[in-house]
This record gives structure tokens, sequence and C-alpha cells, in this order.
């Protein structure tokens, strides 16, 4: 839907859905490399934006690079402006962010003084569980932590937790939440 408001002629090559191994990324991208050869330049429309939340964004570059094909990246609305809209947030006047991924997170330390958004933190529930126990170290079983949900158009979601009750809540329906601390 998406390209065919900017190119009359769109002729969609696959859906890839989320979640996906390297296996059945190398695989699409294998299809784009196709249909480019068959028909010229190939756009692949990712959800946010295309750099920093989903993977196949970073995956089919990288393979352009490698394989030295042209390409270029058109930034989309991101992720993260989504969230701090939803929060009501904004970086004018002095907020502190600390952006990242789960893996991210569980390796570096949480600046106090600023929000911390884990992106895609429910998408493994072991994961989770030591994201939330890494938030233990820092701040206490009381401290409010928020996960957002404002995947694609749909109406946004902030749902509060303490850390405590925030392992019971976190379900595959929040695959896309980020964990805001």
């Amino acid at each position: 839907k998406f390209f065919s408001e900017v190119c009359p002629d769109v002729r969609p090559i696959g859906d890839f859905g989320m979640g996906w191994d390297g296996k059945k990324m190398d695989a699409f991208s294998k299809k784009i490399f196709s249909a480019a050869r068959r028909s010229g330049p190939v756009g692949v429309a990712v959800y946010g934006h295309p750099m920093v939340y989903e993977p196949l964004g970073h995956f089919v570059l990288q393979a352009c690079l490698r394989k030295g094909v042209p390409c270029c990246v058109v930034g989309g609305l991101s992720t993260v402006d989504a969230v701090l809209s939803t929060m009501k947030l904004s970086l004018y006047g002095g907020l502190g962010l600390q952006i990242g991924d789960p893996h991210h997170f569980l390796h570096s330390k949480p600046g106090p003084d600023c929000y911390i958004l884990v992106l895609q933190a429910c998408m493994d529930r072991a994961l989770f569980r030591q994201v939330i126990d890494r938030c233990l170290l820092f701040y206490p079983r009381s401290h409010r932590v928020a996960l957002v949900e404002c995947e694609n158009w749909s109406k946004e979601s902030v749902k509060w937790f303490s850390l405590a009750q925030l392992s019971r809540q976190a379900g595959k329906n929040q695959i896309y939440a980020t964990l805001v601390i």
C-alpha cells in the first residue's frame, strides 16, 4: 500500500512478516536481487524506521553492500519518534535518552538521569525476563515502567507496571512493545 501511493506500477514480490531468522532474510534478499535483475529498482518497506527497529532493513542493506548493489535508505517515522510522541515526551529541554535492543541493554549500565527505551523488549520471553532481572539490579521492584505499543497506524497503547508486576504481563500480543524505563 505504501509503495502504490508513490509508484503507480508497483508489483509485490513478497511479504516478509516479522521475527525472521537469518536464513529467511537471506532468501528474501535473493528474491529482491532477482526481481531487481528482471525489472529494475526494488523497494522494501519495513515497519518503523528501516535502520532502527527491524533487522530486515539492516540485513538487506548489508547484503547489497556485500554484492556491490547500489542502494539507498529512505527514512520513515522512527519508532523512537512514535514512542516519544505516545508518551508525550520531547527531546527539547534537556531530556536524556538511552536507546537499544534487549541485548544492548543487558550489557550496558542504564543512565540514572534519563529515559531508557528497550526496543522490541517482549520479542523473546526468556530474553525479556533477563531484561527485567537487569532492571532490578538498578531499580527497586516498585519502580514504574511502561510497555508502549505504537505499531503501524493502530491506536497506541501505554501500559504501566511496577518491575515486580512486569514479568507476568509481557505476552506474545506485545511482540513489538518498547519498554520505557
